[in-house]
């Protein structure tokens, strides 16, 4: 796969992503979320993309906390992300956020360990893409 032809894929996995983040994707406190179609979404959504392209393209998981980064997260909140050579950010969800996010305080994460394939909530999201 060329660079066009990756880019062209990144775009369209993400375009297809968001158009299937749905309120039953969501999990605790972000099931009554503001239903601007991201809040609550960027784990599952990274997560979805990590799964379908993002591990063949060298995208690793990388996630902020309230710790991290307390004037964008409440306590207990964190922001997932993709994060490629340590420059490269893929931020599927990140229009949820006013302002500047600190991509460079994050760290990398395994997704919660989950097997291959990753969460059930990942595997619901890439089966209603893939249809």
């Amino acid at each position: 796969m060329n660079g066009k032809q990756k880019t062209l894929s990144i775009s369209l996995v993400i375009s297809k992503i968001r158009k299937n983040l749905t309120p039953d994707l969501l999990k605790g406190r972000w099931e009554t979320s503001p239903d601007d179609g991201v809040s609550g979404q960027c784990y599952v959504a990274s997560e979805a993309f990590y799964w379908i392209i993002g591990k063949e393209l060298g995208f690793k998981p990388h996630v902020l906390s309230h710790k991290d980064c307390p004037e964008l997260l409440r306590e207990g909140e964190t922001h997932w992300f993709l994060m490629k050579d340590k420059h490269v950010v893929l931020d599927i969800t990140a229009d949820q956020f006013k302002g500047n996010i600190p991509y460079h305080l994050g760290k990398p994460n395994g997704m919660m360990n989950h097997p291959e394939g990753g969460s059930k909530r990942a595997q619901v999201l890439i089966k209603k893409i893939k249809c």
